[in-house]
């Protein structure tokens, strides 16, 4: 499972050998995906939950720079200064809490200061929906179930792993698919599954 930061090579791709994989097996995808960004390995009953993380992940941190961004042009700022520094506020952060180890709410402290302008505007962040409870993640868990991977057969299973290297490492074209597009909001059908030809890859 990568994600769409592949593009630039900053995925963050989580695999799960299967019953029959081999560690050879296991080593190849590690190689292929770690080509891309950063590779991880979870067992395969967490898969929702990494779905709804890093598969999803990115559309809420670009919210998060467009909303930065939108309070720089609001204060006064040319938008394509506020979309610089908000874009880079937010690598940096995440290049701390990566390099360094550090929990994010000590990274956090460190900005802080009593009384000061930051914790003002994260106690105004959090008397909204800026939390884990804000409901989102769950949206896109039930989103995620729609679609049983477990339940596919072999076949249909070998075409999504198709479909995702496909989406990774050749870019999203036109309008961008995901689990719920394939399913159509019902049990997958052999009709509603990309096929990839083999040759081809």
């Amino acid at each position: 499972m990568p994600n769409t930061p592949a593009a630039v090579g900053e995925a963050a791709s989580v695999m799960s050998l299967g019953t029959a994989a081999t560690e050879e097996d296991g080593a190849l995808v590690a190689k292929l995906f770690g080509s891309v960004g950063k590779m991880f390995k979870a067992d395969e009953k967490m898969f929702d939950a990494v779905t709804g993380l890093s598969g999803s992940g990115p559309a809420y941190i670009f919210l998060a720079i467009e909303a930065l961004a939108d309070g720089g042009v609001a204060a006064g700022l040319p938008r394509k200064l506020a979309l610089g520094l908000a874009s880079q506020t937010v690598l940096g952060g995440a290049t701390m809490v990566s390099k360094t180890g550090k929990h994010p709410g000590v990274l956090k402290d460190d900005v802080t200061s009593p009384g000061g302008t930051t914790i003002a505007g994260v106690h105004e962040l959090e008397k909204g929906s800026w939390s884990c409870n804000n409901g989102a993640f769950d949206v896109c868990l039930d989103e995620t179930r729609l679609f049983s991977f477990s339940e596919l057969s072999r076949q249909q299973q070998t075409n999504i792993v198709l479909w995702l290297t496909h989406c990774c490492f050749e870019g999203f074209h036109g309008r961008r698919r995901g689990p719920s597009d394939l399913c159509q909001g019902r049990k997958p059908g052999k009709e509603s599954l990309p096929i990839f030809d083999l040759k081809n890859y």
